[in-house]
């Protein structure tokens, strides 16, 4: 089943982010395809650390210690994904104001 697997990555999201305001889902509408669009109003990502969230293994927090959950790839992956299919992901964040990811599929 095509959307199947977005419910199940929705919640890497949720363990940094506030019970309320919910993570918002929303699918765009652009002149060159569409774009769905994942904003969440959590601790948020540094400056510094944007350029490489997309590189493997890397995570933002500085300790990389497993018990604050992940292995860094998902991004990564999700990038890699979204280019072998025309596609990119776009990333809007700041320290204590949440984070928007946009993964923009072209027609």
């Amino acid at each position: 089943m095509p959307g199947r697997p977005y419910p199940r990555r929705l919640p890497l999201f949720l363990p940094r982010s506030p019970a309320s305001p919910p993570v918002e889902l929303s699918l765009r509408e652009r002149n060159d395809g569409f774009s769905i669009v994942v904003k969440d109003h959590g601790i948020g990502i540094p400056e510094e650390s944007i350029d490489h969230i997309f590189d493997p293994f890397y995570r933002v927090d500085e300790s990389r210690a497993r018990d604050t959950g992940g292995y860094g790839l998902g991004l990564y992956l999700c990038q890699t994904i979204m280019k072998a299919h025309g596609g990119h992901v776009a990333v809007e964040s700041a320290p204590g104001a949440g984070t928007e990811v946009r993964l923009v599929f072209r027609s």
